[in-house]
């Protein structure tokens, strides 16, 4: 295996952190492997070394994807799941905050409602407003994996940080002064906390990001309703780790464009094209060029959400409304020609 298995960005994550993520949604079958063929990453996990890497963006959309497909966004890291869509409801609060200190608080609060206990919370003084997460206590269900919990806390800070910034733009990110993490300072990976720039206390009591004073009175310029959609919040996330961490920028093909804005949910031709900056018949052409259509770029992507939802436990009436088919039988009919099976029979295995 090589060192870093995507791309050439400075930020990454040891690869066996993924095969932790594997080893806890194992219930749900190879999903890790299957969503990592999908993004051409390697999947032969047991090869994997402590040396071996993979780029924090592609660490995100795994992350993303595993979320949606078991239908917990703790990725069975907590042994009280969380719902798909919970995290795009605290944002969404959030969001309706004046400034970034009532915002911090109002995300501590909804997290520590849906966790079941008091792991987050803001202190402030007269330097700096900190948000912490105190883990210890936190119904983990398995506490033998203390690497990948470490690891995934971190990146829990990625995440956190990039948020506030997609709420209060990018003044927070010169504000932020000082990470703290419970991991003893280790020998060797640490390459993904460089994407914050600042020093990190090692082997702290909490989980943290503090930031200078000022930025409690930023104000929140995001709204409920300007937020990403909540299956494209990981998406905006990437974003910003790959504007920041590429060393040079990856040139995304048309259908991967097309693919992204397909997953926020526009399924209209004319209105993908509108926001990519070109016309109908453009897009037509640059995928032609491509080998591809928007037709069957249309037909993966929702026969993937299908999947999802079908996984999820969603009824076909349910699917075929969030999908905007006529009824749940012109939705069995198109998901059979799809499958070549029924969506009882694909849940059934």
């Amino acid at each position: 295996m090589a060192r870093t298995l995507r791309f050439d960005g400075e930020y990454t994550v040891p690869i066996m952190t993924l095969k932790s993520l594997s080893t806890m949604t194992t219930a749900s079958g190879d999903v890790v492997v299957r969503i990592m063929r999908n993004l051409g990453l390697p999947q032969n996990l047991e090869l994997a070394g402590p040396e071996d890497e993979i780029d924090l963006a592609d660490y995100f959309r795994v992350l993303e994807q595993v979320s949606r497909e078991i239908g917990d966004e703790t990725c069975r890291l907590s042994q009280r799941s969380l719902m798909p869509g919970s995290t795009h409801f605290v944002w969404s609060s959030a969001a309706s905050e004046g400034d970034l200190r009532a915002a911090m608080k109002r995300v501590a609060q909804a997290y520590n409602m849906l966790h079941g206990g008091h792991y987050n919370y803001v202190r402030e003084d007269a330097k700096s407003i900190t948000y912490l997460i105190d883990d210890r206590g936190f119904p983990y269900t398995r506490q033998d994996e203390q690497d990948y919990i470490h690891v995934f806390l971190e990146c829990v800070l990625i995440f956190l940080h990039c948020t506030l910034i997609l709420l209060t733009g990018d003044d927070l990110d010169g504000k932020l002064h000082k990470v703290w993490t419970r991991r003893p300072r280790p020998k060797g990976h640490r390459a993904h906390l460089e994407f914050f720039g600042v020093p990190v206390r090692w082997n702290a009591g909490t989980y943290a990001l503090s930031y200078d004073i000022s930025a409690a009175g930023l104000r929140v310029t995001g709204s409920p309703t300007g937020l990403p959609a909540e299956n494209a919040v990981y998406r905006k996330i990437v974003d910003l780790i790959e504007t920041r961490g590429l060393k040079k920028p990856m040139r995304l093909s048309v259908a991967d464009r097309v693919h992204a804005q397909l997953e926020t949910g526009i399924y209209e031709q004319s209105q993908i094209a509108r926001a990519l900056g070109m016309s109908v018949a453009t897009l037509r052409r640059r995928l032609a060029d491509e080998g591809v259509d928007f037709r069957s770029l249309k037909q993966k992507a929702l026969d993937d959400r299908a999947k999802t939802l079908l996984r999820q436990g969603y009824d076909l009436a349910e699917i075929a409304e969030l999908l905007d088919y006529a009824d749940f039988r012109s939705f069995t009919r198109a998901f059979k020609a799809q499958n070549g099976v029924t969506p009882a029979q694909y849940t059934q295995g």
